[in-house]
């Protein structure tokens, strides 16, 4: 994944996605904050979820938590922040980068939580007995199941697929 801030041309390049670059005010962004936000964001006893409903910032508190832990001084690569969709994992990267103003920080911690546990079992094998693999869209349930009963020694033929998925 290719992170950076290009200054001559203005553009936020991420995941392939060019905007037009924003300068994220952090300052402006905290005052903005309700209490249950400011809390969330200026928690330190360990983990933090911001579980709320749609459109009532959480994004945003993610993303201000995000910049005030760096800025106290700990380092991205400890600094896990998943979310549901693609779509906010990238809007949280892109105001990381312009607000921290340091388009080489990592943020390999930073997605869905399904890219996030994909990237920790390929960053880690030792945990995990097979080779590992996403399947794909079309990969249908019957192909899956026939693949799990030959692992497991069963005959493919035995398997009743609607039965299974009643």
């Amino acid at each position: 994944m290719t992170e950076y801030v290009n200054r001559r041309t203005e553009l936020l390049t991420l995941n392939g996605h060019r905007l037009e670059e924003k300068i994220y005010n952090y300052n402006e962004k905290l005052r903005m904050l309700n209490k249950q936000q400011r809390d969330a964001v200026f928690h330190r006893d360990g983990p933090c979820a911001v579980i709320s409903v749609p459109g009532s910032g959480k994004t945003a508190c993610l993303t201000i938590r995000f910049i005030k832990l760096v800025k106290d001084g700990v380092n991205t690569k400890r600094i896990m922040c998943c979310t549901f969709t693609k779509k906010a994992a990238v809007e949280i990267k892109e105001r990381i980068i312009s607000g921290l103003n340091q388009h080489w920080a990592s943020l390999d911690y930073i997605g869905t939580m399904h890219s996030l546990f994909y990237k920790m079992l390929k960053d880690h094998p030792q945990y995990y007995k097979s080779d590992l693999s996403v399947c794909s869209r079309d990969f249908s349930k019957t192909k899956y199941l026939v693949v799990a009963a030959k692992t497991l020694g069963d005959a493919p033929g035995d398997l009743n697929v609607n039965e299974i998925f009643r």
